[in-house]
C-alpha cells in the first residue's frame, strides 16, 4: 500500500490543554483548538493512546510499511511545549532522496520543522531543503497524488502562500499543479481524493460549501468525479466538524476518523469499489487532526 511514517504521541499529550493555532490569513485559524480551549476539552490520554494503537496496528493490517518515530524530547523541552508534532504530516514533505521542510506560518511550531528535519535526516538519509523565509508552508496545506493517470499536486493558500508552492512546484514538476482557497486552515480539513486498485484518481472528495467559487470551477475543469460532502464532515465553519475528511488513501480503501454524515456518500464508494476504515480518533479531533495529519508517505 506504501511507505507511511508516523510518529508517537508524546505521553502527556495536550495536558496543558489543546493550543490555539493561527497563521497570517483569516482562514488560517484553527477553530477546533478554539473550542476545546475554550470548554476545557483535554484529552483522555488512556483513550488517545489506545486509539493511536489500534491505527497502528490497522495500518500494518492493510499492508502500510509503516515507520513509526518517537516523539521528540527536545520539543517538550520548551518554555511552551509543543504537542502537535504528532501530526508529523505538516512538518514537511518527502520527494525522492529529499525532505522539504516546513515554514510554518505558525510560528509557536516554527522550531517543530527543523527538529523534525533532523530526525529525518539521521534516520532515512535525505537531502534537507528549507525554503525562504517569505515563502510559508505548512504541509497539511499540500496533497500530492502520484496516480496512474497523472501526478496531481493540490495547494491551499490559508497557512501556505504561492511563493512556496511555486518552489515545490519547480522540485516536484507535477502533471497537474492547483492553488485552492478555502475556509479550511489547511487543505487537508476540506479536501481528499480516491484512488481505484489500479492506482486511478477516480474522485476527489470536497467540502463544497468551505470553498471558494472559482477553486471548485479548476477542480471542475479536471473532469474528474466531485464528490461533495458536508461541511460537518470537514472541520466546519465553527471548527465542530468531524474530520472525516482528513483520510489516508490507498489503492482502493479510505481510512477516516469518523464516519461521514453526508447522505449517499458510501453509495458512491460503492460504486468505485472503495473500501471504507474507520478508526476512533476523537482526542487527535479535539486538536483539529486526524488520519491524514498524523501519517506522512514516502514519495
Amino acid at each position: 500500500m506504501g511507505k507511511i511514517i508516523l510518529m508517537n504521541p508524546s505521553k502527556n499529550s495536550w495536558n496543558d490543554g489543546y493550543i490555539i493555532h493561527s497563521g497570517k490569513s483569516e482562514n488560517s485559524l484553527n477553530k477546533t483548538t478554539l473550542f476545546s480551549n475554550k470548554n476545557g476539552i483535554l484529552p483522555n490520554q488512556k483513550r488517545l493512546n489506545l486509539n493511536f494503537n489500534k491505527f497502528k496496528e490497522l495500518l500494518i493490517s492493510l499492508n502500510f510499511d509503516i515507520e513509526i518515530l518517537d516523539y521528540p524530547n527536545q520539543l517538550l523541552n520548551q518554555e511552551n511545549k509543543n504537542y502537535d508534532a504528532v501530526f508529523i504530516r505538516d512538518s514537511g514533505f518527502m520527494f525522492k532522496k529529499n525532505w522539504i521542510e516546513a515554514n510554518f506560518a505558525v510560528k509557536e511550531r516554527k522550531t517543530e520543522s527543523k527538529v523534525i528535519s533532523k530526525i529525518i535526516k539521521n534516520k532515512f538519509s535525505k537531502e534537507i531543503i528549507t525554503l525562504p523565509n517569505d515563502a510559508l508552508i505548512e504541509f497539511g496545506e499540500v496533497t500530492y497524488i502520484k496516480a496512474s493517470n497523472g501526478s496531481f499536486y493540490f495547494g491551499g493558500l490559508s497557512r501556505a502562500n504561492k511563493k512556496a508552492h511555486n518552489i515545490i512546484k519547480k522540485i516536484i514538476n507535477p502533471d497537474h499543479f492547483i492553488l485552492l482557497n478555502s475556509k479550511g486552515y489547511h487543505l487537508d480539513t476540506v479536501f481528499s481524493y480516491l484512488l481505484n486498485k489500479n492506482n486511478k484518481l477516480v474522485a476527489l472528495i470536497v467540502a463544497k460549501n468551505m470553498f471558494e467559487k472559482n477553486s471548485i470551477e479548476k477542480l471542475k475543469k479536471l473532469k474528474i468525479k466531485l464528490i461533495y460532502v458536508d461541511n460537518k464532515d470537514s472541520c466546519d465553519i465553527d471548527g465542530l466538524g468531524n474530520y472525516a475528511i482528513n483520510s489516508l488513501i490507498g489503492k482502493g480503501l479510505i481510512i477516516s476518523g469518523s464516519n461521514f454524515t453526508t447522505v449517499n456518500f458510501y453509495k458512491e464508494l460503492s460504486k468505485l469499489g472503495i473500501k471504507f476504515y474507520r478508526i476512533d480518533l476523537i482526542d487527535f479531533n479535539n486538536a483539529g487532526g486526524s488520519v491524514h495529519c498524523l501519517t506522512n508517505q514516502f514519495n
